[in-house]
């Protein structure tokens, strides 16, 4: 098969392409991985929930007629949350179909060569920089809840007796202290006796 310049106008072209970068990305240990809309990804694993991912711009058999629609390669953390860590620029699709494979071969040999600079955080998983600047685990271990202590057991209730289950206690009669006796009678006694 003779490839040529790459057209978008063209069905036969747009083909070829698709159909070229596809045994490229399976020559280089690529799979077909799930889609993103419509578009066909390829997935290769690299290491500890990491992938190289390419984003083809292949619908069904053939790539799609927009031709400034690029195909982009990216390094995604798989773990939870998945997390996207790096990505190239973008690669057109314009020129020799040959050279444009050869493009995104280079854009994933940039990303696969960064894997091994990654940062490591202490769980293992890589690290990224956040949008303030900041290097921050992928993982998001550092959110994770520390485990919470034990409830203390609550007191024990009084077991009940034989005499069947505890009743709330009647309130005690109101008595007030006599007073002591000086003979008299008081005020508001009743008359009669005194005592």
């Amino acid at each position: 098969m003779i490839l040529g310049t790459y057209n978008p106008e063209s069905a036969a072209s747009r083909r070829e392409l698709a159909e070229h970068m596809i045994a490229q990305l399976e020559s280089w240990g690529f799979e077909e991985g799930p889609q993103a809309g419509r578009e066909r990804v390829f997935v290769r694993c690299l290491d500890f929930r990491l992938e190289c991912r390419v984003y083809t711009s292949i619908s069904g058999s053939a790539t799609r007629v927009k031709d400034t629609d690029a195909i982009r390669v990216s390094i995604i953390y798989t773990g939870t949350p998945p997390r996207p860590l790096g990505k190239s620029p973008r690669v057109y699709r314009k020129g020799v179909i040959p050279e444009i494979v050869g493009r995104i071969k280079e854009r994933v040999d940039e990303l696969e060569a960064s894997v091994a600079k990654l940062e490591r955080c202490h769980c293992g998983a890589p690290k990224f920089t956040s949008g303030k600047g900041n290097l921050v685990c992928a993982a998001l271990c550092w959110t994770r809840a520390k485990p919470e202590p034990e409830p203390k057991p609550e007191p024990r209730q009084a077991a009940p007796t034989r005499l069947g289950p505890l009743t709330p206690a009647r309130p005690a009669a109101t008595t007030t202290a006599p007073e002591p006796r000086t003979g008299r009678r008081r005020a508001d006694a009743p008359r009669g006796r005194a005592w």
